[in-house]
Order: structure tokens, then C-alpha cells, then sequence
């Protein structure tokens, strides 16, 4: 997706403080609170030079990427437009940037962890019965721990659990070790 496509994408509220950080301080304590010609032509050109940007995650004919492979580990390879590229490319498996393929590939496995778990030990959830708590887990930046939270409604692609205790099992056997580099 190039970066037109995510600018399009935003929310307002995304758009807004993007395009708030990019005011000057007259815009902001000005006498009438209207945005000057500096402002306003600092985010057109911002806009432009963020549109023709290529996407990190579409590597170019002939660009190294990186992927994450079936054991978890990272290959490196180049685009040579075969179909074995653009089918990783498609799927969300290239980044030119190794820093953020390392990551994702630390994450997925952490979700992988989670959802074997939560699928070989969940009771049945119904997910059409309001009065049914179901439960997910969270990393709370600002408390730096790891928490529950009961939903009556499905967190799209987040592992669930039929039952708080569960959930802190899912916490305890798999999440710690997990940071701790255990599994």
C-alpha cells in the first residue's frame, strides 16, 4: 500500500495531530486562530512528499526485503518479481526494513502461542450470547504489565479466552516465558 493509500486511510483524529504538529506557533497563539499561508503550504508539501513514498512493505524489482520463514527465523532475499515474491509481498511477509521484520516475526509468534493455547483449552464461547463474558489479554504500556479484559464482543484478531482464569494461565504459561525468551 503506498503511502497515499494510509493517508487516505486515517482517521480524522489520526490526520488532525499529524497535521497539527506540522504548525507553526503563530497558527497556534495566534490573535485570530486561523492557520497562515506558511502552515497551510507546509502540509501540502508534506502530504505530497509522504504520497510518493514507497512502502516498506513493497520492495521494488531488485530490492532486498526480509521474511519472516516457517521456523520463525528471518531469510533475506531479492525481489526478483518471481511468483514466490509477490506471493509473500501479497500475504504481508516482506519489509525492507529487517528492524521492523524482526519484530513483527517476535510478535507473531507470540499470537501463534496464543492461539494454540487458547484453542486447545477454551470451553466453547458462544459469541452470539450478550450475557457471555469472554476474555482477552493486553499489555498495559503505562502500568507495564500484562492484563485481562472481559468483552461481550469479538477484538478483531486477538486470541480469546472461555474464562478469566484462563486468560491468566495464557498469561503465566505462555506470555512470561515468552518476554523472558523461554519459548
Amino acid at each position: 500500500m503506498k503511502n497515499i493509500e494510509k493517508i487516505r486511510n486515517m482517521s480524522a483524529e489520526e490526520l488532525a495531530r499529524i497535521i497539527h504538529s506540522n504548525k507553526c506557533d503563530c497558527c497556534g497563539y495566534g490573535e485570530d486562530g486561523m492557520d497562515c499561508d506558511v502552515c497551510d503550504e507546509g502540509i501540502v508539501k508534506w502530504l505530497e512528499q509522504e504520497a510518493d513514498k514507497p512502502s516498506i512493505f513493497e520492495p521494488k524489482e531488485g530490492e532486498t526485503y526480509w521474511s519472516v520463514y516457517s521456523n520463525g527465523h528471518l531469510i533475506e532475499a531479492k525481489n526478483t518479481n518471481l511468483s514466490a515474491d509477490e506471493r509473500l509481498i501479497a500475504f504481508g511477509n516482506a519489509c525492507t526494513d529487517r528492524s521492523v521484520m524482526a519484530r513483527k516475526a517476535h510478535d507473531l509468534k507470540l499470537w501463534s502461542l496464543l492461539w494454540n493455547f487458547a484453542e486447545e483449552n477454551n470451553d466453547e464461547m458462544d459469541w452470539d450470547d450478550a450475557d457471555e463474558w469472554k476474555y482477552y489479554i493486553y499489555f498495559n504500556h503505562k502500568l507495564k504489565e500484562w492484563n485481562i479484559n472481559p468483552t461481550f464482543q469479538y477484538e478483531n484478531e486477538t486470541p480469546h479466552f472461555s474464562s478469566e482464569s484462563l486468560a491468566q494461565r495464557a498469561i503465566d504459561e505462555i506470555v512470561l516465558p515468552w518476554e523472558r525468551g523461554e519459548l
